[in-house]
């Protein structure tokens, strides 16, 4: 793995694990500092380490992209991902796409509750397959137990210094003044509320996690994607970038929680 040293004219090449909250950051990230090389995103971290499951993409998924995230998914393919990647200088990693749970077979086969399967009708899809919630004590230990998985993997790969978790609160405010919506039913106190101990376990295990201050956390009323409480504006996206700069742990320089 290559290790991108203060100075240096090369970008770090960077890989990232979570939603549209770390893409759309890297989107406002300098090119000159930051080339991206893998977007994996609707996979939890509980179905990236469960093994493969016997679900295919709903034939009605026509975009080549949401099958291929709804495919990997399946598969479970980020560890593959992680390790077949020939450079990977920093990991940026949020945990968005956790927010509706996993759902579990009978056989004990997981797979994300992703939006797009969702929208889909996924309790018909997938019959028989139970809901795990977000926050639960079951989806909590099955979400730990990946998640030493998942430091073990990083450490065999060397990218366990290299890797920032995203912890980006949901915002309660929009920038024209109007009302957050919630997601899925899902309100911003609840969730920051539910992903809190999750942000825990990520530090106590070692990794690096970015916060961003809640103050600097403002939901975009006409952003491109919708108005949502994880949709921002331009100045969210510049404090995750300050978040990123500052801890910089491509450099092994990583000291762990740190606020904008």
């Amino acid at each position: 793995m290559s290790r991108v040293r203060p100075g240096e004219a090369t970008p770090a090449h960077v890989f990232i694990y979570g939603s549209c909250v770390t893409r759309d950051t890297f989107e406002h990230a300098p090119p000159e500092l930051y080339t991206l090389r893998r977007y994996v995103a609707r996979q939890s971290l509980i179905s990236a380490f469960a093994g493969p499951a016997p679900v295919t993409a709903p034939s009605s998924i026509t975009s080549s992209f949401q099958r291929r995230m709804l495919e990997g998914d399946a598969a479970g393919n980020l560890p593959q991902l992680l390790t077949e990647a020939p450079l990977v200088d920093l990991l940026l990693w949020d945990l968005t796409d956790e927010r509706l749970g996993v759902l579990v077979s009978p056989e004990d086969h997981v797979v994300t509750r992703s939006v797009e399967r969702m929208r889909v009708g996924v309790d018909e899809v997938l019959d028989g397959w139970r809901h795990v919630e977000l926050g639960s004590q079951e989806h909590h230990e099955r979400w730990t137990a990946a998640l030493g998985h998942f430091r073990k993997l990083l450490g065999r790969l060397g990218l366990l210094d290299r890797t920032l978790l995203l912890d980006v609160p949901w915002a309660v405010d929009s920038d024209d003044g109007s009302p957050v919506p919630s997601s899925f039913g899902m309100s911003s106190y609840e969730a920051n509320e539910r992903l809190a101990p999750y942000y825990e376990e990520a530090g106590a295990a070692g990794l690096g996690v970015g916060r961003v201050a809640p103050e600097q956390v403002i939901a975009a009323a006409n952003h491109r994607w919708g108005h949502a409480p994880f949709h921002y504006t331009d100045i969210t996206y510049a404090a995750v970038v300050n978040v990123i700069e500052r801890s910089r742990p491509w450099t092994g320089d990583n000291e762990g929680t740190r606020d904008a």
